[in-house]
């Protein structure tokens, strides 16, 4: 899936690892791709929606990790 309007180029899913355990996980970047934050939530509580956990996480981790300007560029 898509991210929601307003967090940027990215995507959410859920995989199984080698394992056989759930994985949910987004990954999102900046529009220049010079930036990429990955959020993964293995096994989330029971009864919990671990895709929108890692969606929540992201959303909060953008603004101090992607948004940033990067220590090595203009900024």
């Amino acid at each position: 899936m898509d991210l929601p309007d307003g967090l940027g180029p990215g995507f959410s899913a859920r995989r199984k690892n080698a394992q056989g355990r759930s994985i949910a996980f987004v990954y999102g970047w900046t529009p220049d791709h010079e930036k990429l934050l990955s959020v993964n939530i293995m096994e989330g509580a029971p009864g919990r929606d671990s895709v929108a956990d890692a969606v929540e996480f992201f959303r909060q981790l953008k603004p101090l990790l992607l948004d940033s300007p990067s220590p090595d560029g203009p900024g």
